[in-house]
């Protein structure tokens, strides 16, 4: 049920994220470039295969390609 919920919200937030193109909310994450917004957040670093996981994800998601990408280190919280 909990992996349910996690997932609902994530689309609710991507589906806010997307709709919100208009005007300054004067958020750190104002996208004046119209990229596309790519929130990430990272269980942490203690791997290589997780550091390597957000190298990954920076580089795919780079403004280069079209987008704005937040990573967020969750410090071991899932």
């Amino acid at each position: 049920m909990k992996k349910i919920l996690l997932v609902g919200i994530c689309i609710l937030m991507l589906a806010v994220s997307a709709c919100n193109q208009g005007g300054s909310s004067g958020s750190q994450y104002d996208n004046p470039k119209d990229l596309i917004i790519v929130g990430f957040s990272q269980v942490g670093a203690e791997s290589d295969w997780r550091r390597a996981n957000t190298k990954s994800m920076r580089d795919t998601f780079s403004e280069d390609n079209g987008y704005l990408f937040i990573l967020r280190d969750a410090q071991g919280k899932q």
